[in-house]
């Protein structure tokens, strides 16, 4: 294995890297692997994305990855393949400043999720439903690109449900699904080789009818009715997640809360909201505990609220949070209970607490700080690499940073005076959450728990780097 090829590329377009990881073919067969997969951790980072080069006539493949944003790309793709749990299992480190790489090896090692029926029962019905609805459009008329384009995603959808049908679904990339689908089920390959066959004749007529017989020979229940918004059709479950889709004010927020606790004065819940360029999904997220069935026992009561409460938004209940698995993003069980308790505490603080949302935020900010010793700069500088993603141009390093760094000072220098003006005359003394103890746990643990705490109140990033912004200022 050639590392100082390896070790000359991340120098020349990547210097000063804080973690590298090897991982694919070339570990095993560097003389026959055709290129070199890198997986590249660092705060500076913008966001996470993947990049090809060559470089001394080799193709080099990155994944670049935000440090901050590691766990919640494990907890993302939990229930989708698992590829970068793999990754980091199986990958060789060859760059680690900070043993960061080394820490997420551990956790994968000692900490990771077991495999469950819950992830078998979601892969099988996300692909049901997809290919239900790939079908029924080409019963439609449809243009030749398009008709091409559905007919070969129902293809690598039929392969999925061969797999996932025999608990295989660690599998995502085509090429290895394509060979293993091969070896493993020579009979099931040869009716979706005869398949392709008849859809590159640009036989359409013949492609539907030998597409209904191969769905009859698989046993997929093709022609039962499912909904995406039935995925996870599951009342059962301790927490259960109501989804909208859109983002909404504090004093939205505040009287959500108080439509819910009239229903139910037992019923603990928290809300948090993601913008826009993020994991998960866009949206506002309301997590119930479930854990003494109360929504369970009265399914069909909560449904009808629920419809009521939203019957002019877009909606999800129960969500199955496929871009989340809230016990990786949390680092393990126990961390994600501590969450939980605080997130639901804080919720019931907003109820209760008749302070401003500025007032709030403060207190937030100020109490975390001082509870957890971390510096007000890297919950500004997370937010601001945040708002430089989304203009989705330099990726690296800090030059792009430091320029929308100065464009937002510059929008904001009247409204940022104003805003320090009014920080410094808050009471800080009036906030009742207690926060747990969180044992040794790096930085962006905290940063998405801040987040997570403060969305609530502030919808947007930009808006939320303001506030931070202007608390650095006085701390400055």
């Amino acid at each position: 294995m050639n590392q100082t090829l390896i070790h000359n590329f991340i120098n020349k377009h990547f210097p000063e890297m804080e973690s590298v990881i090897l991982f694919g073919s070339y570990i095993d067969n560097p003389s026959e692997a055709n290129d070199i997969d890198l997986l590249l951790m660092s705060k500076n980072f913008h966001y996470s994305s993947k990049e090809s080069f060559t470089f001394e006539n080799k193709k080099i493949n990155v994944i670049k990855v935000n440090l901050s944003e590691v766990f919640a790309i494990l907890a993302k793709h939990y229930q989708q393949g698992d590829f970068y749990k793999l990754v980091f299992a199986k990958g060789i480190i060859i760059t680690d400043k900070y043993k960061d790489a080394q820490f997420v090896k551990d956790f994968i090692a000692n900490s990771y999720p077991k495999d469950d029926a819950t992830i078998f029962k979601f892969s099988l019905n996300e692909c049901l439903f997809k290919l239900t609805e790939y079908t029924e459009l080409l019963n439609k008329p449809t243009y030749s690109i398009e008709y091409y384009l559905i007919s070969y995603k129902i293809v690598s959808l039929l392969i999925d449900w061969k797999l996932f049908t025999n608990k295989i679904y660690h599998l995502k990339s085509e090429k290895n699904k394509s060979r293993f689908f091969n070896l493993k089920f020579p009979t099931e390959n040869s009716k979706i080789t005869n398949l392709i066959t008849i859809l590159n004749n640009d036989n359409q007529e013949k492609f539907l009818k030998e597409l209904h017989f191969v769905i009859e020979e698989f046993n997929i229940p093709i022609q039962e009715k499912y909904s995406n918004d039935l995925i996870f059709d599951d009342y059962s479950q301790s927490y259960l997640i109501l989804y909208i889709e859109r983002l909404f004010d504090y004093n939205e927020i505040k009287q959500l809360i108080s439509k819910i606790k009239s229903q139910s004065k037992d019923l603990q819940f928290y809300i948090y909201q993601v913008d826009e360029e993020n994991q998960e999904k866009t949206g506002c997220y309301i997590v119930f505990d479930n854990s003494n069935l109360e929504i369970e026992n009265e399914k069909i009561n909560w449904i009808n609220y629920f419809q009521n409460l939203f019957q002019n938004q877009q909606y999800t209940f129960p969500y199955n949070n496929i871009f989340c698995y809230p016990e990786i993003k949390f680092l393990g069980k126990k961390n994600l209970q501590l969450a939980n308790q605080l997130f639901t505490d804080y919720t019931n603080e907003l109820h209760n607490n008749q302070l401003t949302k500025e007032n709030l935020i403060l207190n937030i900010i100020n109490t975390y700080i001082s509870k957890y010793n971390i510096n007000v700069d890297g919950i500004y500088n997370y937010y601001l690499a945040k708002l430089t993603a989304k203009t989705h141009t330099s990726n690296y390093l800090t030059p792009k940073q430091k320029i929308t760094e100065n464009i937002f000072s510059k929008a904001n220098t009247a409204n940022e005076k104003i805003m320090i003006g009014c920080l410094k005359k808050m009471d800080i003394s009036k906030f009742n959450v207690e926060f747990p103890i969180f044992n040794d746990l790096p930085l962006w643990f905290h940063l998405q728990l801040i987040d997570i705490l403060i969305s609530p109140l502030i919808k947007n990033d930009f808006e939320k780097l303001f506030y931070i912004n202007c608390i650095k200022k006085i701390h400055d």
